[in-house]
């Protein structure tokens, strides 16, 4: 008969967990069965929270389900878009409880998770039982884990530091200095393991980052006066806004230097040119700026001569890049590009 193990807890997943790692040999056929556990709860506090839940909060868990849904249809299908029958919905259905308190949410996932394991092995078994019995682990730590909360937590912070303007950096001193986040030992261990993981099965990759974008916007969901408390970590919604937003993207440096067509010069600012040019790619039209001061004479002649006999340039232009948009061009030189035929 084959043994079957009951999960209760994230402490007893995780002790699972290091042993399929580990390679320990696990009993022939062993199969989960999930009790109470997963359990995401987070904790609200303010005007809108007294034993109450605000429609706001409704839209992350009608996307926490449909999370789920994907998680079933990735290790099914290998397609998270895969459209699922009502049947397998109505199986997958989580629950969600709110306890006295200022407002606890509890989302009940267990009896999802049992699904999923039973999908699990009706679709990979024989073939792996460690792999198994990890992908199904892994998916449960996944949501269901205080470490995956506070990993996504602290990543958060990490991908803002550099991204702090100075007044944001004293408005969110206390985030950033007396609650930053920290990862003990053992879990900055486990969570290696749960990399380790990942890199063997890609399908549990596409899992964790429909559940990191959950937990945004579940936090996004934060009105002026909310608290929440979360794997232990209290915040505000200033504090909660500064991690859940999309950080800047920061301009690089760049050199655009190539062979160029002068389409348009615009002279009518006394101290600058700004001419509109494109590459022989023909990416998309640039405006780039020429400072009088950078203008000889020659270079004034191999303008106007470009321009108006269409004779191709190369230019050095200095410039910034934002997630791969050209701004700020500013011409350096302008020489004829003799080898090249005219236009």
């Amino acid at each position: 008969m084959a043994k079957t193990v009951l999960l209760t807890s994230e402490e007893e997943a995780w002790q699972l967990f290091e042993e399929v790692m580990t390679g320990k040999p696990l009993p022939p056929g062993m199969q989960l069965e999930f009790n109470g556990w997963p359990t995401i709860t987070v904790r609200f506090s303010g005007p809108s929270w007294h034993e109450t839940v605000p429609a706001r909060m409704l839209q992350p868990v009608f996307e926490l389900q449909r999370e789920i849904y994907q998680a079933y249809a990735v290790i099914k299908h290998g397609d998270k878009s895969f459209r699922l029958s009502k049947d397998e919905k109505d199986r997958l259905e989580i629950l969600l409880r709110i306890r006295p308190g200022s407002s606890i949410l509890d989302t009940l996932t267990s009896d999802a998770f049992n699904q999923l394991a039973q999908l699990a092995r009706d679709v990979l078994m024989p073939i792996d039982q460690n792999h198994l019995l990890g992908l199904v682990v892994v998916v449960a730590l996944t949501y269901g884990s205080r470490s995956a909360w506070l990993a996504w937590l602290r990543s958060r912070q990490e991908m803002h530091l550099a991204d702090l303007t100075s007044q944001e950096t004293v408005a969110l001193a206390d985030l950033e200095n007396k609650k930053m986040i920290a990862l003990s030992e053992q879990e900055t261990r486990r969570l290696e393991l749960l990399e380790q993981f990942r890199q063997r099965d890609e399908r549990s990759v596409v899992i964790q980052e429909n559940a990191d974008e959950g937990r945004r916007r579940m936090l996004a969901a934060m009105r002026p006066g909310d608290e929440v408390d979360v794997a232990g970590i209290r915040m505000n919604r200033e504090e909660a806004t500064f991690l859940t937003r999309n950080p800047r993207q920061i301009a690089q440096p760049a050199r655009i230097d190539g062979i160029y067509r002068i389409l348009q010069v615009d002279a009518s600012n006394t101290d600058r040119f700004i001419l509109k040019v494109q590459n022989l790619q023909n990416d998309p039209p640039l405006a780039a700026v020429l400072p009088n001061i950078n203008i000889s004479t020659e270079m004034q002649n191999t303008l106007q001569s470009a321009e108006w006999e269409r004779k191709l340039v190369r230019l050095e232009i200095n410039a910034r890049s934002v997630g791969g948009r050209i701004s700020n061009a500013e011409i350096v030189s302008c020489i004829p590009e003799e080898s090249s035929a005219s236009q």
